[in-house]
This record gives C-alpha cells, sequence and structure tokens, in this order.
C-alpha cells in the first residue's frame, strides 16, 4: 500500500514484509500547454527482513570545564557497522572524543552495513561539564616569629590547606598562619570534581636582639643614675 507522499519526489511504501516485491513507475504531471511527462522504466523495490541488533555504550561522563573526554561503543552484537557519531559521517570508528564548553548531549547512530535501508539504532550520551575553579590563596605575608597572619583563598566553594602544621584549621577559606619558619601554604580548592591549586608564602622574620649602651659612666655613688640607650 501506498503510504503518505511529497507532492513532489517522495513516496513512503508500508505494509511489505520480508520477500515482497513492489514495482514503481512515475509520471510527472504538468500544467497547461506542457501536459504530463512520460512514465519512467519501472522500478521493483524488495522488501528485506530488517535484523534488530544490539551494543552498549559508554556511562555518561561529568568533566571539568577545558577537559575533554571519550565516548565509546562496545558489544555490537553484529560483524558488518556503520557508525555516525553526533550527526557526522559514516565511519568504523567505536569511540569518538568530545570537547564540549558546556553539559552537552550527544548521540551515536549505529546500522548494520549488510543490510540496506534498515533502521539505525541510536543512543544518546549526556556530558555534563562543571565550572573548573580559579584558585586564589591570596598575597604573601611576612610576620615576625610568635606573630600570625590571616590567609584568605578564593575561587571555589571547598578549600583544602596544607599542610597543617601551624594553621588554625584546614578546610575553611579563611585561615589564621602561625608558622615557627617561613612556610609555603598550598590550597587546593574545589567545585565538584573539579579542582585547582595556588601557593601563599609566610616569611617569618627573626626578631632583632636588642642593644643596650650607656649614656654616661656605668659607675656611679649610691642615689646617682645613668642614661641607659
Amino acid at each position: 500500500s501506498m503510504g503518505s507522499s511529497n507532492a513532489d519526489t517522495l513516496h513512503s511504501i508500508t505494509g511489505l514484509t520480508a520477500g515482497d516485491n513492489i514495482t514503481l513507475m512515475v509520471r510527472a504531471l504538468g500544467n497547461a500547454p506542457c501536459g504530463n511527462s512520460d512514465t519512467s522504466a519501472p522500478v521493483t523495490c524488495s522488501a528485506q527482513n530488517c535484523t534488530p541488533f544490539s551494543y552498549s555504550v559508554s556511562s555518561n561522563p561529568t568533566i571539568c570545564s577545558g577537559d575533554s573526554t571519550v565516548l565509546k561503543i562496545s558489544n555490537i552484537s553484529i560483524a558488518q557497522f556503520a557508525v555516525s557519531w553526533d550527526g557526522g559521517p559514516v565511519v568504523t570508528d567505536t569511540s569518538f572524543t568530545v570537547k564540549p564548553v558546556a553539559t552537552k548531549t550527544y548521540t551515536v547512530e549505529v546500522s548494520d552495513s549488510s543490510q540496506l535501508n534498515c533502521p539505525v539504532n541510536q543512543q544518546a550520551f549526556i556530558v555534563t561539564v562543571n565550572p573548573a575553579p580559579n584558585a586564589d590563596a591570596g598575597a604573601d605575608a611576612s610576620i615576625c616569629k610568635g606573630g600570625s597572619a590571616t590567609l584568605t583563598a578564593s575561587g571555589g566553594s571547598n578549600y583544602s590547606w596544607s599542610p597543617a602544621k601551624g594553621l588554625s584549621g584546614v578546610s575553611t577559606a579563611s585561615v589564621t598562619a602561625k608558622p615557627d619558619s617561613t612556610t609555603n601554604y598550598i590550597v587546593t580548592v574545589s567545585n565538584g570534581s573539579c579542582s585547582d591549586k595556588d601557593t601563599v608564602v609566610v616569611s617569618v622574620k627573626k626578631n632583632p636582639t636588642p642593644v643596650i649602651t650607656a649614656g654616661g659612666a656605668v659607675s656611679f655613688c649610691q642615689g646617682g643614675s645613668v642614661m641607659l640607650n
């Protein structure tokens, strides 16, 4: 039976089973004074049985902004197949590298190369892109021995400082540092699975040694005095 048709060139044929043949001829209908065209040569179409097949896809990946990932198919149940990744050309590659700038859905279409005009088997991948943090540990600080400095990081939602020695904490954006000697502190800033690092230096200066001098004789009678500088 003839299904839906296009007034120009396309016709859909339905109701056939495997092994059925149908012969088609076409004639263009024109308006006066041109009239109709001659009838085309007959074309015989044969219906075939499209054997279903299956394949597996890799899990939906989550990546950081700026990273790439590889989409894969496997366990294809037919020997002869063709693949189209995200509407691209037909290939036989079973993997596809993508680098989206934002969360995106990709499709893969697999067809049986031994069966012409059979439906393709389409599946989809969702690649989730998380924003990459930009760690900033703040400006370097200089303190005297025994003193302290406040370190404040930014650029993400979670923070981890190291080394822990001399710090008031390790898991907040702002911490107090009181090291015994000059120390490089590293902060790891993360957004979900994405992370970045930055370093801040806390320099510890030696306390000066006081020098006392006498502004006069250092030997005097009881009740006398001397100026010390």
